[in-house]
């Protein structure tokens, strides 16, 4: 459905913005953000 096509889209843009990142603080504040939305995305999915 639409979801999984933003999800898909969100995800290559978010890796694409952070490529260049290298301090490790940061990266591990983005892992944690995204599978925080990895589990919304689930919840969706469910419904």
């Amino acid at each position: 459905f639409m979801f999984r096509t933003y999800a898909i889209r969100r995800i290559r843009d978010a890796f694409r913005e952070n490529k260049n990142i290298t301090d490790s603080e940061k990266i591990e504040e983005l892992v944690n953000k995204a599978k925080a939305n990895l589990e919304i995305i689930h919840r969706q999915v469910c419904l």
